[in-house]
């Protein structure tokens, strides 16, 4: 069964639990990796979770395809629903 265009949509994550701000190189990195989908999905966005946060150089970032989300963001109960909404992503977050 061929699939529409419609549906080769694909939205590509790089998560990051360190004590350290993602930085340029982890969205090289990440851009270049979706690269290897891009034959057959559209890369619709590009979405990062970090621990530590961001260097300046995402603030500076003018791409709308990037979707930037911290440790709070994952607890907060709004951001939460734009993921499941957006993205179609529900968190499972154990509390121990």
């Amino acid at each position: 069964m061929e699939k529409s265009d419609i549906d080769k949509i694909a939205l590509v994550g790089e998560c990051k639990f360190k004590n350290e701000k993602i930085d340029k190189g982890v969205y090289e990195t990440l851009l270049r990796r979706s690269g290897v989908i891009a034959g057959k999905y559209h890369v619709k966005k590009l979405l990062f979770f970090s621990l530590s946060g961001y260097t300046e150089w995402f603030r500076e970032l003018k791409n709308e395809a990037v979707v930037l989300f911290t440790l709070e963001d994952m607890y907060d109960e709004k951001k939460q629903m734009r993921l499941v909404q957006e993205y179609g992503i529900e968190l499972e977050i154990e509390q121990g």
